[in-house]
């Protein structure tokens, strides 16, 4: 497994966030702290370059609890097929700033729109306490980071080391757009 590096995306401005109409049959849940099994499925399935550990959500998060207003599921009748979560954190300047965290498609649901669906609903989650998002991906998940620049999520990078991996990235964006087009 390649070494993880994060590469971290922000939103400067929160208003005029629109969330796409539901599907038939798909909807909102929100998360339950104390039966996070469907999260971690549904996470160790979208996330195949990640380790995905028992215990880690709850390590992350500071308080668990919150979990059952700012953490939610997308589902299709009963079934998980979506997860996000809308936090906050602080940057390195001591700034609040609201963060979109563990988004996820189960693989076989992706390329419907799913995605876009759940991250503008997460906005507005955010939006609600905060007027700037953030949140970390990985050069790996360029379709997430084509989601994420198409809902108005900017590169952000302060070390040289996120800025070259961001000009590989943004490359890499570049080339497959440019191969899309030769293929019409």
């Amino acid at each position: 497994m390649a070494e993880y590096f994060p590469l971290y995306m922000a939103r400067e401005n929160l208003e005029h966030v629109v969330v796409p109409e539901m599907p038939t049959g798909i909807r909102f849940a929100n998360m339950d702290p104390d039966n996070l099994l469907p999260w971690y499925t549904l996470q160790r399935l979208s996330e195949p370059h990640l380790t995905i550990h028992d215990g880690l959500l709850e390590q992350q998060l500071v308080d668990i609890a919150a979990l059952s207003g700012r953490g939610f599921y997308l589902k299709q009748f009963d079934e998980i097929i979506g997860t996000g979560i809308a936090w906050w954190n602080t940057d390195n300047q001591g700034q609040r700033w609201g963060q979109l965290r563990w988004v996820a498609v189960h693989p076989s649901w992706r390329g419907l729109g799913l995605g876009h669906l759940l991250v503008s609903r997460l906005l507005v989650e955010v939006s609600n306490t905060d007027t700037r998002c953030f949140l970390e991906t990985s050069a790996e998940r360029l379709a997430a980071i084509r989601l994420y620049r198409g809902l108005g999520f900017q590169p952000r990078a302060e070390s040289p080391r996120g800025k070259a991996l961001w000009q590989q990235v943004m490359q890499r964006l570049a080339d497959d757009d440019e191969q899309s087009r030769e293929f019409r």
